[in-house]
């Protein structure tokens, strides 16, 4: 699994002022993700532990992925 810690560049935020770069939060939140899914091998062990844990998380799920596994 892959881990992405980029930050956006100032200049980059300059070019684009009406885009929300930055959202003010005062309470400890983490926002959780898979992407390109389903897929057996991943996602079920994910719904698992999510489950067991009661967390919430969004998945970005990829059309073909959909049509191949329709049950998960």
């Amino acid at each position: 699994m892959k881990l992405y810690w980029i930050k956006t560049h100032r200049l980059i935020k300059k070019f684009f002022p009406g885009f929300v770069w930055d959202v003010p939060n005062t309470t400890k939140t983490v926002y959780l993700t898979f992407d390109d899914g389903p897929t057996p091998e991943v996602t079920e062990w994910v719904l698992d532990e999510l489950r067991k844990h009661d967390i919430k998380a969004t998945f970005f799920c990829i059309g073909n992925n959909i049509e191949n596994h329709p049950g998960i």
